[in-house]
């Protein structure tokens, strides 16, 4: 998968720990590990992430300030929407993808129709 360029792979940590509980230390050492990991059995950079848990409250500003030391170019949380130009690098969202979505709904989310009629009312 690394070789055809059309996947990137991302960190997540070691553990995985929510990480806005931990100290600074222990922190950068789950991001560390993980990032290591990721470039040692891909062998390419590792410049993505996604926070265990993914909610606002479970990263802070020191994960940030850690991601960024780390050459972390974009990290993504678990809030659903969309993201524009005022949207952190370090704070995408995304959308949830399951069994239960059909191709009708994923081209919906992917064009933005969902956040589009939820925001008028």
């Amino acid at each position: 998968m690394v070789q055809s360029g059309l996947v990137d792979f991302g960190a997540h940590t070691e553990t995985p720990p929510i990480l806005s509980l931990l100290p600074p230390e222990d922190q950068s050492r789950e991001i560390s590990g993980s990032v290591e990991a990721v470039e040692r059995l891909t062998g390419q950079p590792c410049r993505f992430f996604a926070y265990p848990n993914g909610r606002p409250q479970d990263y802070d500003s020191k994960t940030l300030e850690l991601l960024q030391k780390r050459g972390i170019l974009a990290a993504v949380t678990t809030t659903s929407g969309a993201n524009d130009a005022k949207r952190s690098l370090m704070e995408l969202q995304r959308y949830g993808v399951g069994a239960n979505l059909d191709m009708s709904m994923f081209q919906l989310l992917v064009h933005h129709f969902m956040d589009h009629f939820r925001n008028r009312n």
